[in-house]
């Protein structure tokens, strides 16, 4: 009984909270029917609320639309961190527990009391409470009869912009704006990038930490395998291995030491 009581008042809280159905279930455990008879008996009439409809979001690129999206996001990671309601373990993890779920719930409350007026619902901070799924880092290798062996990068795509300034003012441009192809090639299609996030590295105590943690490779344009945004195709790092295929258009490039802003972007890119 007591379990069951405190899978109840978690629905309800996320019931109040417009969370959908689907949602609800996953954090409570409850079914789908028992969801909404706890909706019709015990909220629809005294407490209406606004039930969703559709599926879940499920892309993590909503984040990163520019503008007052962006800088909730900010402040709704920041206060899911101080609520400890960031579910940090790799993929393969086990279904959130209710106190997970509450926590969240405080996080969110403590989000809409903060932000005058809020942008991101409580489905997109659930997805970004629960961890969105990581795409993966590409890799190369060559086998034993020294074929080069290629493994693409996944992930969603994403635009790169860079942006800085000088004495003639602000400037943003696409990172490949910066890349020049040293094989000029018309089927050889332009630079694009996916967020595939950095391969991990197991610590002496048995921990993992992101490799970019410790490398600072944020966009790579060939593939060590930490870089978390990645060029599309796989370019091994190693010129005896593959010869180059782009190189820095350097005329372009603002001057050592000049402070440049990096952009990630959601693409519509397919």
């Amino acid at each position: 009984y007591s379990r069951d009581r405190l899978r109840h008042d978690l629905a309800f809280r996320l019931i109040g909270l417009e969370a959908r159905t689907r949602t609800i279930c996953n954090w409570t455990g409850l079914t789908q029917d028992r969801v909404r008879k706890l909706y019709r008996s015990y909220v629809r009439d005294e407490h209406p609320v606004r039930r969703r409809r559709g599926k879940s979001p499920r892309q993590w690129t909503y984040f990163l639309n520019p503008g007052a999206v962006e800088a909730d996001t900010r402040t709704l990671a920041a206060t899911l961190t101080l609520f400890a309601a960031i579910r940090l373990q790799p993929s393969g993890r086990m279904a959130p527990t209710l106190d997970e779920g509450h926590r969240l719930c405080d996080a969110y409350e403590s989000y809409r009391h903060v932000v005058t007026a809020p942008h991101i619902e409580f489905e997109h901070a659930a997805l970004l409470a629960a961890g969105v799924q990581a795409g993966t880092p590409g890799a190369w290798s060559v086998d034993r009869s020294g074929a080069l062996q290629l493994i693409q990068p996944q992930g969603e795509p994403v635009q790169v912009l860079v942006r800085w300034v000088d004495a003639t003012g602000e400037h943003t441009q696409p990172l490949a704006q910066w890349m020049v192809n040293t094989r000029p090639d018309p089927a050889q299609p332009a630079p694009a990038f996916v967020f595939a996030g950095s391969r991990f590295r197991r610590l002496p105590d048995g921990s993992e930490r992101y490799a970019a943690d410790d490398s600072g490779s944020i966009v790579g344009l060939v593939t060590f395998g930490d870089e978390v945004v990645a060029m599309r195709t796989v370019i091994p790092d190693k010129v005896d291995v593959a010869p180059a295929s782009w190189k820095a258009r350097t005329d372009d490039i603002p001057p050592e030491g000049s402070a440049v802003t990096v952009i990630i972007r959601a693409s519509e890119q397919p």
